[in-house]
């Protein structure tokens, strides 16, 4: 058996239809506030981290763990 590791990337795509200015406009916002402090990702990982330590079985690893921010 060979273990190549976990994946910790998945590629999420989203269309906007040509045109719809208002939609693509908060779709960017809200892209923008994903990594921002007090966004998406930092009050997830606040509500969630503990869970995700105990189903990896090691409390040490959250969703900083699962997620990893563009560079």
């Amino acid at each position: 058996m060979i273990y190549g590791g976990i994946n910790n990337s998945s590629e999420t795509a989203m269309a906007v239809k040509k045109g719809n200015t208002e939609l693509l406009e908060q779709v960017n916002a809200f892209i923008d506030t994903i990594y921002a402090d007090g966004g998406f990702y930092q009050t997830a990982g606040s509500k969630y981290d503990q869970a995700i330590g105990e189903y990896l079985k090691d409390p040490s690893l959250g969703l900083d763990y699962i997620i990893e921010p563009p560079q």
